[in-house]
Formats: structure tokens, sequence, C-alpha cells
């Protein structure tokens, strides 16, 4: 009864370790694909983040000689306001001509601020997509770890493989051991008879 015991479990483990050999092989075959496809995307986002650098460093570089050209303005519109202030205090221009200069002043002053504004957007957009790249190349390395793990899914099923060749060698050897054991007892049988 034990031996028939024993040959039971043994096939039960035997049958358990067979059906875990594809669960582990589908598990490897589909991590595999999920991993490949995240390296994929995440390989994309990183070009991408990379063109959106240069972009952005190619419109800040614009953005700078822009300013070169409003602070040049500036600088006029102020040397022009300066003499129309001068000559305006001994009456030598009018009223209208005078504020026109200040308006010439205070509309370059506005655009050179508008200038540097838009400049410091430009650079903090810059810094945005460079820690989108910093995060893609993280997301990288961890799909590359998906990829790693799909291998060791991969072992897992050679592993499953292995354990299930050893379960059945148990059954054969178990199954021995109980036609042994009903041979010893057909033996006994025999023997008592006669």
């Amino acid at each position: 009864e034990q031996a028939q015991a024993d040959l039971e479990e043994s096939q039960h483990q035997a049958n358990a370790a067979r059906s875990k050999i594809g669960q582990s092989s589908l598990s490897a075959q589909g991590q595999n694909t999920q991993a490949a496809e995240d390296v994929s995307s995440v390989a994309a986002s990183i070009q991408s983040a990379r063109a959106d650098i240069s972009q952005a460093e190619a419109a800040i570089s614009q953005e700078q000689a822009h300013i070169v050209e409003l602070d040049a303005q500036v600088q006029y519109a102020r040397s022009d306001f300066d003499r129309y202030k001068l000559v305006f205090a001994s009456r030598a221009v009018t009223q209208q001509q005078y504020d026109q200069a200040k308006e010439k002043l205070d509309v370059a002053i506005a655009q050179r601020d508008m200038g540097s504004q838009s400049l410091r957007d430009l650079k903090q957009k810059k810094v945005q997509t460079e820690a989108k790249l910093i995060q893609a190349q993280a997301n990288l390395r961890k799909s590359k770890g998906g990829i790693t793990t799909a291998a060791a899914a991969g072992k897992q099923e050679q592993i499953d493989e292995e354990t299930y060749a050893s379960q059945q060698s148990t059954v054969k050897r178990n199954g021995a051991q109980l036609e042994k054991a009903r041979l010893q007892m057909s033996y006994k049988t025999i023997k008592d008879t006669i």
C-alpha cells in the first residue's frame, strides 16, 4: 500500500512539474516580448528627447542673438531720448517729439524684457526636456532589466524541465518498487500455500 501511495504521489508531482514547464515557457516568452517592446519604445523616447534638446538649443541661440539686437535698439532709443530730453528743456523740440522719443525707449525696453523672458522660458523648457531624457534613459535601463528577467524566466523553464525529468525518474523508481513489492507478495502467497 505504501509503495502504491508513493507511486501515485510521484505521478502527481510529475504532472504538476509538466504543467509548470508550459507556464514557465509562456511567461518567459511574454516577458521577453514585453521587454523588447519596452526597449524599443523607450529608445524612441530617448531619440525624441535628444531631438527636442537640439531644437531647444537652437532656439536659445536664436533668442540670444535677438536679445543682442534688442539691447542695441534700447541703447539707440535711450541715446535718442537723452538728446530729445536736452533739447526739450530749451524748447527746441515739441512735447509730441519728446513723447515719441520716450515711447520708443519704453517700447524698446519692453521688447527686450519680453525677449529676456522668452529666453528664460526656452532655457526652462530645455531643462525639462533634459529631465525627460534622463527619465527615458532610466526607463531604458529598467526595460533592459526586463530582458534579463525574461532570460531568467527562460532559465526557469529549463529548471522545470529538469524537475519534470527527475519526477519522471521518481515515478519509474516508485513503479519498480511497487512491482517488487507485488512480486514479493506473490512469492509470499505461493510460499504460504506450499
